[in-house]
């Protein structure tokens, strides 16, 4: 479980006075305990988004090949039948 392993581990970057402001009033506006929580939740968050896109897209890539995979050896298929009858 991640909530109990040592955070031992650092990010910094710098904000804008109107980032700061908007990312405080978003945290305030979820409840967050504080802004580096609400900070930390929202980018593990993000990048668990990705990883859920990218398989869904690899998901989606892997049928369009295997449907192409079908179409195409059912129509070779058919073209060696055809030049059988013709021979």
């Amino acid at each position: 479980m991640s909530f109990l392993k040592r955070r031992d581990r650092a990010v910094i970057f710098r904000l804008t006075q109107d980032e700061y402001d908007n990312l405080a009033a978003a945290c305030r506006r979820r409840g967050a305990r504080t802004l580096s929580d609400y900070a930390r939740s929202e980018l593990l968050q993000a990048v668990e988004r990705d990883q859920s896109d990218v398989m869904r897209e690899l998901s989606d890539l892997r049928s369009h090949l295997e449907r192409m995979e079908g179409l195409l050896s059912s129509f070779f298929g058919r073209n060696r039948k055809a030049k059988r009858g013709l021979a």
